[in-house]
């Protein structure tokens, strides 16, 4: 009985240390460069925690182009590197890599000068290098993401969004997570904007809750914005 309970006890913790963190702050800076009237360079990073400490679970690098077919349409194309720690534990020192590709269709339908709603399908093939825990291997990711955008005022809005993945790897084709957020915009001038809010994170192990901060900052080099 007692070998029973220490191996229980031993599976329990080896979970706990597996797991993400249950909270998060999730710091984002997005720089959209509008080329032309049909071509957008997309670039942005992110650094995400550990709970609400400064210490860092995920950090990322993610770039492409998107191609606007008309004012409703969008083809996009790029890649992505992602670092994520193995486990929460801040004193695990060790990070695994990932390599994306990502293709994207997107949709805008205005409704009013300001509101409008988007929907975002997105494709990405990763590719995870080895741990110490795992060994490589490769993922196929679908997600589509529908967010409505109201603004109030030229300064003030708000944006209210719904994401879903669902994947495939290891022979299995199965629910990834959902992402249902909130968030508050400002926009400090016509080219920069900050957001801040929350997110619902659902995954199929654990729920997630997630603190918002977003910088962004659109370049025009055409001297028109998109």
């Amino acid at each position: 009985m007692r070998k029973i309970l220490i191996i229980i006890l031993v599976f329990c913790f080896a979970v706990a240390k597996a797991q993400q963190p249950t909270t998060s702050v999730w710091y984002g800076v997005k720089v959209p460069v509008n080329i032309n009237t049909k071509w957008q360079l997309v670039s942005d990073a992110g650094y995400r925690t550990i709970e609400f400490s400064p210490s860092a679970y995920q950090y990322f690098f993610r770039t492409g182009f998107r191609y606007f077919i008309n004012s409703y349409w969008g083809l996009g194309s790029g890649i992505a590197i992602f670092e994520t720690r193995t486990t929460s534990q801040k004193s695990n020192p060790e990070f695994g890599n990932e390599f994306r590709l990502w293709q994207e269709l997107s949709y805008r339908k205005n409704f009013t000068e300001k509101l409008f709603i988007q929907n975002q399908f997105r494709t990405e093939e990763r590719l995870y290098a080895a741990t110490n825990k795992t060994a490589a291997y490769n993922a196929l990711r679908l997600r589509n993401r529908v967010a409505v955008t109201k603004m109030f005022n030229n300064r003030w809005g708000v944006l209210l969004a719904n994401e879903y993945m669902h994947q495939y790897d290891r022979s299995r084709f199965a629910f990834n997570q959902n992402r249902l957020a909130g968030s508050v915009l400002l926009n400090l001038n016509k080219t920069t904007q900050l957001s801040g809010g929350y997110m619902w994170l659902l995954r199929p192990d654990l729920s997630q809750h997630v603190a918002l901060i977003n910088f962004q900052k659109t370049i025009s080099l055409h001297g028109k914005k998109q």
